[in-house]
């Protein structure tokens, strides 16, 4: 097996085209091993190995600096950069954590788990490069619906302008974490139907130079491109066209559901544990799903990740304009909100709890100066990421308690609905402008359970009354208390009834968090 040694980038640089490309299948099948054991982004992954081994045949890490975006595609590039143990052999799979972590080696520039960062990160590293009058290449790669995000725009904005050594890797797989929205991407959609001949060419028109590569899972045809661009004097977009989930037939034609994936059968694609009863994600889309046949006004919001608010394909499309996606914009998707409520509509916008964070501005000044009575459903709520620190849930509650004109409410066991909307449904003359509903990472199986908070999210973990006392400042509302000794989910027992409760005075639940998809 060539994989069993490369040991770095070296190693790389040995092979012909014809064993890097048997290096690819090899690599898959690690890729595909581990994550039916260990679970993991998949589907991202699977499409990038053929880029990554060109990029490390081409170029020379880490003198070379390469920078991942969404760094959840560096599983290869951790396998060619002294990880392989990692991918290979099950008691090491916790060795390394789902993105880049310049802890973990030499080769890894930043720790990154969000997205639509790595261009404004490159211009950095190349602008530090040039004033200290070093040589070498700085290279982004940016995909899997990043570039709908603003910041990605706004470094594609400067690239140009920095005027040296840039290489700026779009992996265009045609997918975010569902389908792709907006005209960017039907700009990316004609470059890849005319070979990137197109007249009309977004990074063109942004002065930056660019070439278009069809075949992005060959590795001849890749590294041809990048010798092209290597040691290039200004900025440059390399365009490859992957496909996402390659090499495993199911995650090719469920794109989607194969993004991020939890232990599963090889053979069946089913995972190992699976769960029939209600989670609050598939409670949010029903419940939103009834309000809007009754009430044409209200629409619900997502930033790409629409399923974490329960709103699978076919729930989309039973919607229709009720389900607006505006991409990987969490700030477009708040002040979209606010807009919606201004104007007399009744917008509902569900976001993961790492995500929101990078709403603040928008939850200030354009929904809660303005009145504006919308509803931010933030879902897994809890201390625990995935296996790093980037996907942490914990930064809305004290984030968002310094807002003026905001209340909060935690999620309870009552009657369907009794907390989701009441500050968006109710329209004009909500006293507060925005409200939060804090949906933790909790399932449960009866009827009638909804919304909660587990900050741990696993049993044995209590909500405390200090993490609550953070939504007393800044404007939020204070909840009532639960009553002592009352149980929650799995046996649990609110200690010495310091759970707080939701507006009804049901009880905060904890139990096991559901398997996710998170960008």
């Amino acid at each position: 097996m060539y994989i069993e040694k490369i040991n770095g980038p070296e190693d790389v640089k040995k092979l012909s085209v014809e064993e890097m490309t048997q290096l690819a299948e090899e690599m898959r099948t690690a890729l595909l091993t581990r994550a039916s054991v260990h679970g993991g982004h998949f589907g991202p992954n699977f499409g990038m190995v053929e880029a990554t081994i060109a990029l490390h045949y081409v170029f020379s890490s880490p003198e070379d600096k390469i920078v991942y975006d969404v760094s959840h595609q560096t599983y290869p590039h951790k396998m060619l950069t002294g990880r392989k143990d990692a991918y290979l052999y099950e008691e090491h799979y916790d060795d390394v954590s789902g993105y880049s972590n310049p802890h973990e080696s030499v080769h890894d520039h930043f720790t990154i788990g969000h997205t639509s960062t790595s261009v404004s990160l490159a211009c950095g590293l190349a602008k530090a490069r040039d004033l200290k009058h070093e040589k070498y290449n700085v290279i982004a790669v940016i995909g899997d619906g990043s570039l709908s995000g603003g910041e990605a725009l706004e470094g594609l904005d400067y690239a140009a302008e920095l005027g040296g050594n840039l290489i700026i890797v779009v992996n265009d797989n045609d997918m975010s974490i569902a389908e792709n929205h907006g005209g960017l991407y039907d700009n990316l959609k004609e470059l890849r139907d005319t070979n990137g001949e197109a007249e009309c060419n977004l990074f063109k028109a942004m002065g930056l130079d660019y070439i278009y590569v069809k075949e992005g899972n060959k590795v001849a045809d890749l590294i041809e491109a990048f010798k092209r661009v290597k040691d290039t004097k200004k900025a440059v977009v390399v365009h490859i066209n992957t496909q996402k989930g390659k090499g495993y037939k199911l995650a090719e034609e469920h794109k989607e559901e194969w993004h991020y994936c939890a232990p599963f059968d090889v053979e069946t694609g089913n995972p190992l544990d699976s769960f029939d009863g209600e989670d609050f994600s598939s409670v949010t889309a029903q419940y939103l799903l009834k309000k809007m046949k009754e009430d044409k006004s209200v629409v619900a919001i997502t930033s790409a990740t629409p399923t974490v608010m329960g709103f699978t394909e076919d729930k989309r499309k039973e919607a229709g304009k009720q389900f607006v996606d505006v991409g990987i914009a969490e700030e477009t998707a708040v002040a979209m909100a606010a807009g919606i409520a201004s104007n007399g509509g009744k917008p509902v916008y569900g976001v993961y709890s790492t995500f929101v964070q990078r709403t603040y501005d928008q939850l200030s000044q354009d929904l809660c100066i303005n009145n504006a009575p919308a509803t931010i459903v933030t879902f897994w709520g809890s201390v625990f990421g995935m296996n790093d620190v980037t996907h942490l849930g914990l930064y809305d509650i004290p984030m968002m308690a310094n807002i003026p004109n905001l209340a909060g409410t935690v999620g309870h066991v009552g009657g369907a609905g009794a907390l989701l909307l009441p500050r968006s449904c109710a329209g004009a003359g909500v006293a507060s402008a925005g409200h939060l509903v804090r949906a933790g990472p909790l399932r449960h199986a009866g009827p009638g359970a909804h919304r909660g908070v587990g900050p741990a999210g696993c049993p044995g973990r209590v909500l405390h009354p200090a993490v609550w006392q953070l939504f007393c400042a800044g404007g939020y509302r204070f909840l009532r208390p639960a009553r002592a000794g009352r149980a929650a989910h799995r046996g649990q027992k609110v200690a010495g009834g310091d759970g707080y409760a939701g507006a009804d005075g049901g009880v905060v639940q904890l139990c096991r968090r559901p398997a996710g998809r998170r960008r």
